[in-house]
């Protein structure tokens, strides 16, 4: 009998839920919207459990002969700093995972479009660091997607109209 007492005790602390620890520890992900629209960044760092969301508006994209377009492009993304919560961190860690950065690693396709959405993707896993290096498209709907997924993460905790016409504004080419 106290044998039995004992199994169970083994099963139940065998039963315990353990901490499903994230793929990457942090994906920086630059977003190079084509039509008008000024750079943006999402960093995730699945560590510490912060994501934000920033402009990248020190980024020089216009060549000085066209300093025109500066006047039509919409104005700077709002830094955002977002905690979130258990269930939207760990669909995030679902989301942005090991297929995603087997796919960036595939990633060589780089020729400027009129439209669309071009990416940088910083990630490290495990003290690796892997970096894309240029503004590049995603082939496959399917990691553009991915990203989509990302922004309406963002788009839900964000308070501010320039996010959320931002990321309505680029999500038309994600999805």
């Amino acid at each position: 009998m106290r044998y039995f007492y004992l199994l169970i005790i083994v099963c139940v602390l065998g039963c315990q839920p353990k901490e499903d620890k994230p793929e990457l520890d942090y994906v920086k992900i630059d977003v190079y919207p084509m039509q008008y629209h000024i750079p943006s960044s999402i960093t995730i760092d699945f560590k510490s459990r912060i994501v934000t969301f920033s402009d990248l508006s020190q980024l020089q994209i216009i060549p000085e002969d066209c300093g025109f377009i500066s006047d039509k492009l919409e104005p700077n993304v709002e830094f955002n700093l977002l905690h979130l919560n258990e269930e939207e961190f760990n669909e995030l860690k679902k989301i942005i995972n090991m297929n995603f950065l087997n796919s960036v690693r595939q990633l060589n396709y780089s020729e400027f479009y009129d439209e669309g959405t071009m990416f940088r993707i910083s990630i490290s896993n495990n003290d690796k660091i892997y970096a894309t290096g240029k503004f590049l498209k995603f082939e496959q709907s399917l990691d553009k997607r991915k990203i989509f997924e990302v922004l309406k993460i963002i788009k839900k905790h964000t308070n501010s109209e320039f996010n959320k016409k931002y990321i309505n504004d680029i999500s038309r080419y994600l999805y």
